[in-house]
């Protein structure tokens, strides 16, 4: 399948769900960092996914059902002396060349030309809360002072409850995008985690790993790049600092490349000194056998949820064994005491989000049925990603093992009769990172 394709192919699909309702999605706003500098554009993911198009003040509309155009983008006309300052923009003729829709129009008709291409229709789809500027002009489309009116929408539904039901199987074209984020991924850690002890600290480490992202083709990280060594690593979302890391220090690394707005997810833990003392060890075995665990329930029918229960068994069997929990396994489930180690989820999906939607299904009204407990389908891609985080300050844990995070995480697409870990070139088990460690 051609890449320009697979967004007609989903275009069509989404028109045959809508059937003679409508969507409108806008592309993501420019954001104002400050003075006169703005955030790096990052596309809103449904409107990349249906559309190809990265560039901002972009609309897209889909008609269901009806003699008006099915598909039509609204977005920037050609400006030279913008272009001088800001960069080169696609220009109408070149969208509707690129993307096949029935029209393109500039994005300045947008307020005009919507009652008339949404007449006739009940209901708008669209997403709420990406700026209060684009909900207004959702909100506008079924506003009136005087009560419903008989040719225009009348109702606005969430966008997402489709497109996520959508999205959470990637077709071959994402799994391709996917798996190039994710080689970028793995061979940049491969290449930075044994350079670590010689880093001068966090923030020169993960810059370092965000520049081989670039060095192989990678424009952007997919998320803010995450370095904690020591106890910082019992912080899930530690930003990295000037801190130094020392040598007998842990190092959690969660970070992925992005390639062509899709996104890759991965966490390593190693030691600066290329050698796991016995409490680091101990403690990452158990992750490891918990990951182990998780995989085993990575195959069509099971479910997310289903994973994340594996890893917290294991989980809890293994701090027993080390006596950092108390009681039976049973009752540590029952009461949730392993939390004070292990306390977010294993898994989530990814994609053109690095937390990718999550579907919700209406079997029945209001009794939806969230993604996690569905079950697991060929094409479906998440992440992996046990943890143990000790409490540096805890009296009554053992003095050895205070203060030590760990987080292995691999991503993992869901094939016909079991998975495929993506991630698998960039080794897991304890021998594994001490061999890369080594080179």
């Amino acid at each position: 399948m051609k890449q320009d394709n697979c967004y007609l192919k989903r275009r069509k699909s989404l028109l045959e769900k809508l059937s003679g309702d409508a969507l409108v999605i806008f592309s993501a706003p420019e954001r104002n960092r400050a003075a006169d500098t703005s955030y790096p554009h990052i596309q809103e993911a449904s409107f990349l996914y249906l559309t190809g198009i990265d560039e901002p003040d972009c609309a897209l509309l889909l008609r269901g059902g009806s003699d008006k155009p099915h598909s039509v983008i609204f977005a920037s006309p050609k400006n030279p002396n913008k272009e001088i300052w800001e960069g080169k923009r696609l220009g109408l003729k070149a969208i509707k060349s690129r993307t096949k829709v029935d029209k393109v129009l500039s994005i300045h008709s947008l307020d005009g030309e919507l009652p008339e291409l949404l007449r006739g229709c009940r209901t708008v789809h669209t997403s709420l809360g990406l700026s209060d500027e684009l909900d207004q002009l959702a909100i506008k489309l079924i506003s009136s002072p005087w009560g419903p009116r008989v040719d225009q929408p009348t109702s606005i539904a969430d966008a997402r409850v489709l497109l996520a039901e959508m999205r959470v199987k990637k077709d071959s074209s994402e799994r391709k995008l996917i798996q190039r984020a994710v080689d970028i991924s793995t061979e940049s850690f491969q290449q930075i985690l044994p350079l670590a002890a010689s880093m001068k600290s966090e923030i020169h480490l993960a810059r370092s790993l965000e520049a081989e992202f670039a060095k192989h083709g990678s424009p952007r990280i997919a998320f803010p790049t995450i370095v904690a060594s020591g106890v910082n690593a019992t912080c899930l979302h530690h930003s990295p600092s000037s801190q130094k890391i020392k040598r007998d220090a842990l190092v959690l690394i969660d970070a992925g490349a992005s390639f062509e707005g899709y996104n890759a997810d991965l966490s390593r833990t190693f030691p600066a000194s290329g050698k796991f003392s016995k409490p680091q060890a101990a403690l990452y075995d158990i992750v490891f056998r918990a990951h182990q665990a998780a995989l085993k329930k990575c195959k069509p029918g099971s479910s997310i949820k289903k994973v994340h229960e594996a890893a917290v068994k294991s989980i809890i069997e293994g701090l027993l064994e080390l006596k950092l929990l108390k009681g039976s396994a049973k009752k540590v489930l029952k009461t949730g005491s392993f939390r004070k180690f292990y306390m977010h989820g294993t898994s989530h999906w990814l994609g053109l989000d690095v937390h990718d939607v999550n579907p919700i299904q209406y079997k029945k009204p209001f009794e939806p049925t969230r993604g996690y407990d569905l079950p697991l389908e060929t094409g479906q891609i998440f992440t992996v990603e046990p943890g143990i985080y000790v409490p540096a300050n805890d009296p009554s844990i053992p003095k050895q093992f205070r203060g030590i995070g760990i987080r292995l995480e691999n991503n993992i697409a869901i094939t016909r009769e079991s998975h495929i870990n993506l991630s698998r070139a960039l080794g897991s088990s304890r021998d594994e990172i001490e061999a890369l460690m080594k080179n």
